[in-house]
């Protein structure tokens, strides 16, 4: 997803403030749930269960700057029985006459979310429909 770096997202500096890197990554998590699998309702609105962040890291390569466009992509790259763990990138375009290979990684945020029961927050498997839907 092609997001612009706003200025209430920067550092004095005008550079991204290293912790909103994790709030544009949930932000993209979430939208690549509801439109690449249809299951923003069912992670985010379950009554039976949720999904909690157990884990989460970033490793940061090339600062992003305010008024700039960045692509961010998440997908989930790792299951275990009770969690799903998302990889987000975010990439610079650069100039237009470059192709996607050649964007240019700037951050890769980690998240590991384990699955709960609701409301004794007990851990539980994955859902099959998650599995079945995201792997």
């Amino acid at each position: 997803m092609l997001t612009k770096i706003t200025f209430d997202l920067a550092d004095p500096a005008g550079i991204l403030y290293f912790a909103n890197v994790f709030h544009l990554a949930h932000k993209n998590i979430e939208h690549y749930l509801e439109e690449q699998h249809g299951l923003w309702d069912e992670w985010f609105n379950n009554k039976n269960h949720g999904a909690p962040i157990k884990h989460t890291e970033c490793d940061y390569f090339k600062p992003m700057l305010v008024g700039k466009d960045y692509n961010i992509v998440s997908k989930a790259t790792k299951k275990s029985d009770s969690t799903i763990t998302f990889t987000t990138q975010f990439l610079d375009p650069g100039s237009s006459s470059r192709s996607e290979a050649e964007e240019s990684l700037c951050a890769e945020v980690t998240t590991v979310h384990v699955f709960v029961s609701k409301p004794e927050m007990k851990k539980i498997n994955v859902p099959e429909n998650f599995i079945n839907k995201l792997f």
